[in-house]
């Protein structure tokens, strides 16, 4: 396999790829090349962002590859995450003012943690905190 073979650089495991998926079906490359064009577009997108990129330039950048549609739900998507970043984000600030609050004992500040989570959100979302959590506490670390 040519991922795997460290003989070769990075750039020679391209140039191989590239090679094997041209003597692909013409439908096959056609699905290779779109992929491609997905991931060059993911990581386009992902430093266009870092520069500052605001969401009108992402939609202008899907828009190049994708169909209106598309580029629509993404920016749609984008837009969710966004709100359910800042939500989470404003949980977390409140979770850590309860985990570095005085005089509460153990099981005060997970009721407390608890009735937050209630507050700020619905069952299916509360499923996912508690390996969120374990995550951000990890990067905090």
């Amino acid at each position: 396999m040519i991922r795997k073979n460290h003989a070769l650089t990075d750039e020679e495991k391209q140039q191989q790829a590239l090679v094997l998926e041209s003597s692909l079906p013409p439908e096959e490359q056609a699905i290779k090349k779109a992929q491609h064009q997905r991931e060059t577009l993911q990581q386009d997108i992902v430093q266009a962002r870092a520069s500052g990129a605001s969401e009108a330039d992402v939609f202008q950048m899907r828009s190049q590859i994708y169909d209106q549609e598309t580029a629509e739900r993404f920016a749609l998507s984008d837009q969710k995450k966004a709100i359910w970043d800042a939500r989470f984000a404003h949980y977390r600030e409140q979770r850590q003012g309860i985990l570095m609050g005085e005089g509460m004992t153990d099981a005060d500040k997970e009721n407390e943690i608890q009735a937050l989570q209630d507050e700020l959100f619905n069952h299916n979302e509360q499923r996912r905190l508690a390996t969120l959590d374990r995550m951000a506490d990890n990067q905090v670390q």
